[in-house]
Order: structure tokens, then sequence, then C-alpha cells
């Protein structure tokens, strides 16, 4: 079973549930290996974001093997999980293939810090920068893009204009496919050509991404540690003075 993570399918559509698909599988003795894509640990409802299938949840309905990335909305370094009944994954272990996509000893020491992150219980959203950056309340983003505008404005020539918006952000993450989150976005506008300053931002070290919409350059804060403002700061203003040709 693949839950859609990253996508829903909408319409006049239907899908089996779990606890169906363990039964029947249970009947014709068959393993039930459940995709759950990002994969979440902590319970999302409980820091204020919209419900999604947990990996505790589909071990206990019986399925035999639930996989997720390491990475996404958990955190960690670029790599997928498999957890599940022994049986079950003592077969994948010996699978030939096993011994090619098997993760390096900087990926487990890296995933076990992140993990290391669930096991401590309290205060997750201040000490994991995923679901930090998920739950900030729009009047925190809205400050950080205060002292972005802030800095530009003061050094800023006749051709731009610096101002700020309320829009939306999404997750990504491989979660919360169709919902929004309330966020705010500094906006760039000048008399000449909007599409170079943009793609000065995504050349420059960092690359600095936003988009356009209606000859306007938009930076979603929800996307900015409070760490980075400097840097931001810095690569607009350099860009700005060092358009491409």
């Amino acid at each position: 079973m693949v839950h859609t993570s990253n996508y829903r399918v909408q319409g006049f559509t239907a899908q089996i549930g779990l606890d169906d698909a363990v039964r029947v599988a249970r009947e014709k003795n068959l393993f039930v290996l459940h995709d759950l894509g990002g994969g979440i640990l902590p319970d999302f409802a409980s820091i204020g974001l919209p419900k999604e299938p947990l990996v505790d949840a589909s071990i206990k309905a019986g399925a035999d093997v639930v996989t997720f990335s390491g990475d996404k909305v958990i955190g960690g370094p670029q790599c997928g999980i498999l957890v599940g009944k022994q049986d079950a994954i003592s077969k994948i272990r010996k699978n030939p293939l096993m011994r090619a996509l098997r993760c390096d000893k900087i990926t487990y020491s890296l995933l076990a810090s992140t993990l290391q992150l669930f096991l401590q219980g309290t205060d997750m959203t201040n000490r994991h920068l995923v679901l930090k950056q998920f739950t900030a309340s729009k009047e925190d983003v809205n400050d950080r893009a205060e002292k972005v505008v802030s800095a530009l404005r003061a050094n800023a020539t006749t051709d731009m204009v610096f101002s700020i918006e309320p829009t939306t952000a999404q997750a990504g993450s491989g979660t919360l496919p169709l919902e929004k989150l309330p966020s705010v976005a500094v906006v760039i506008q000048s008399k000449h050509n909007i599409n170079r300053l943009a793609k000065n931002l995504r050349t420059a070290d960092p690359s600095v991404v936003g988009y356009l919409k209606k000859d306007k350059l938009y930076l979603d804060m929800r996307s900015c540690l409070d760490a980075d403002i400097p840097d931001l700061i810095n690569i607009i203003q350099t860009s700005i003075k060092n358009p491409a040709e």
C-alpha cells in the first residue's frame, strides 16, 4: 500500500484501508508493505498541524513492513527507512541489492542524531528545524520579513521597491500536499528585468530561490531561519548591484 504523502487523488475515487489490506493478506499468507512516503513520527495534531498517518500506527495496524524517508519531514540525511516484523525484514536483508543500497557510517550517524531529537520528548518544535519552520507563527515570520525589508530599504536605489505581503506556504517534505500555511513574503519590484534579479539570486552562493508573480519576486520568509537573515540581505544586495549579463 502507498500513502499519498506528497499528492492527493481527488474526485470519484476510493482506496482500500490498511486494516482491510492486512486482513486480506493474512487470509492469503502475504506480507503487507505500507509505504508512508515522508514518514511521521510525532502526532502532527499535537503541534497544531493537520493529522497525517503515523509510522507507529501502521505497525500497530499489522503492516509487516513500513517504509518512509529519513530526510523530508524527519529532517535527517537522505535515506530510506524500513521497519517491521523480523521475518519480513530478514527476507529483505538477504536480498543481493541490500549490499549495494546500504547506508554508510556517516548516514547512520546523522540519522541517529536526528532521531535522538524525537526521543527527548518535549519542546520538539524548538529543537527540530523542520517542525520549527512548519509551526512558526505568522507574527514570527512577519518579523523576519520586517528585518529584511528594513535593511534593503536603507540602501535601496530608485529602481527597486521592497514591500511585505501576506502569502501562503506549503510544507513540502513529502507531507501535507494540499495544506496551506499562512506566511509572509518579502516582495521585490524593479523598473528593469525582475527575471534577471531572480536568476542572480538562484545562481548566488548560497542560492536564494523565490517565485515570480505579476512581475514581482516573492521570497517566502517561512523558509528562512533567523540566523540566515544577514546572509540573505547581503546576497540580495549583491545581486542587485551586480546584474547578470
